[in-house]
């Protein structure tokens, strides 16, 4: 069964479900948070001499997991 089976959605004019293009929108912005927290968790993973193979420090890599990078 789809995510968007058995919804019963409303049409605004002419443009697309609200109801969709919201599950859209949230469906996206936990896929970017999963991939996120995969990358953060692969550079906590990684030496320090692999993080300066990459052009990054540690400190890079705890900003990057921390949304500041």
């Amino acid at each position: 069964m789809s995510l968007h089976q058995g919804l019963t959605l409303t049409r605004d004019s002419d443009r697309a479900p609200v109801a969709t293009s919201w599950l859209r929108a949230l469906a996206a912005r936990i896929a970017a948070w999963r991939t996120h927290a995969r990358e953060s968790q692969e550079l906590a993973q990684m030496s320090d001499r692999e993080l300066q193979d990459i052009g990054l420090t540690r400190l890079d890599a705890e900003a990057f997991a921390r949304g500041r990078y």
